[in-house]
């Protein structure tokens, strides 16, 4: 069934608009959505244009040890159980910061190989 509800969310992103991907993620994260309603409602029966995406998906998932969704990462990595959400405003400047410095570490990383 999760399987159904991610790649008719792909087909809606892709094919109808991401407004109405918005629309779709806001109704089946509601907290009595009727999962076979909500797959009548939006489904497109027969799409299989997104397995191959979604079997990458699924193995990077395992790989990384994320089960359930909506699963928070900040480089790469998932964000830590032991804080609450709202904590990651009391850290968000210095990731940011980390970020950009790794970053221009690896321009001028690939600009001295093209020199050398």
């Amino acid at each position: 069934l999760s399987y159904k509800i991610v790649s008719t969310l792909l087909t809606i992103y892709h094919e109808v608009s991401h407004e109405a991907c918005k629309e779709a993620l806001n109704e089946i994260y509601k907290e009595e959505v009727d999962n076979e309603k909500w797959l009548e409602k939006w489904s497109k029966l027969g799409n299989t244009k997104f397995d191959h995406v979604l079997e990458l998906e699924q193995k990077w998932c395992h790989k990384n040890a994320i089960g359930f969704t909506p699963a928070l990462l900040i480089n790469g990595r998932q964000y830590p159980k032991e804080y609450d959400r709202s904590d990651l405003l009391y850290f968000i400047e210095e990731l940011s910061e980390k970020f950009l410095e790794e970053s221009n570490v690896n321009k001028e990383q690939k600009l001295e190989k093209q020199y050398i």
